[in-house]
């Protein structure tokens, strides 16, 4: 298990290392830099711990996950999806 310092959440990280379950019960898979974007939404990323403490980001589907500058560690998880805004039915041009 993984506890992020300074968060009530903990991370599972099972002996498949692209899946976790974070403390709520849902399995989300674990991505890395380079990986695509599965789904628009709130991500979950760690660091190396002597670098920085975990955060959320907003990752947008078909980007990639970028690496971090000063880490070779990050880590992403989906914590929700969200419709990016312009996919979403009352807002989209096309």
């Amino acid at each position: 298990m993984v506890k992020a310092v300074g968060s009530q959440e903990s991370i599972h990280i099972y002996s498949d290392p692209t899946f976790v379950q974070l403390s709520g019960g849902s399995m989300n898979k674990l991505h890395k830099p380079g990986d695509e974007v599965p789904a628009s939404g709130v991500y979950r990323v760690t660091h190396n711990p002597q670098h920085e403490k975990a955060h959320k980001v907003t990752c947008i589907k078909g980007t990639a996950f970028p690496p971090c500058r000063d880490c070779e560690h990050p880590r992403f998880v989906l914590v929700y999806a969200a419709h990016h805004i312009a996919n979403h039915k009352h807002f989209r041009t096309w």
